[in-house]
């Protein structure tokens, strides 16, 4: 076994295994609430206990994304990125990992139930159902983004 694949097992055992297992952010994706370098704490999760609006960490090949739960389907989740609403993923049950709970950013810790957290939520499931959305004409869905784009 190479050092790689060592590594990653290692990676998803802790995952698994841990309760409240702290893991190193990385990238752009569900900025501003999670960034590049953040401390997050993963915490197992069974399916059932999933609601939408969480952020999980879940198995993609030899990588472990945490995206936020944007729907729930029969036997997959959709999953969003705060910061790219207009690009979604699929996930299906049994590569979910865990669950975020806190996020730690220059020692300063920040949990799931602080308003913080609940307006990033808000905002991000907000702008996916717009971007994602058929229903709304054109014109109004540029308008209503163009809004929302200048609240921030």
């Amino acid at each position: 076994m190479n050092r790689e694949t060592a590594t990653s097992i290692a990676k998803e055992l802790q995952l698994l295994k841990a309760p409240n297992t702290d893991v190193m952010f990385h990238g752009l994706s569900m900025e501003p609430l999670l960034a590049e370098g953040d401390r997050v704490q993963v915490d197992p999760v069974e399916i059932k206990d999933i609601v939408i609006g969480d952020i999980i960490t879940y198995r993609l090949d030899d990588k472990f994304p945490t995206r936020r739960v944007a729907e729930i389907k029969l036997d997959y989740l959709i999953l969003c990125c705060d910061n790219w609403p207009t690009v979604y993923f699929h996930a299906p049950f049994t590569e979910v990992l865990g669950r975020v709970r806190a996020r730690t950013r220059d020692g300063v810790t920040l949990n799931c139930d602080d308003p913080e957290w609940e307006k990033r939520k808000r905002l991000a499931l907000r702008n996916f159902r717009l971007e994602t959305s058929e229903i709304l004409p054109v014109r109004m869905k540029e308008w209503v983004l163009k809004r929302l784009r200048n609240s921030k």
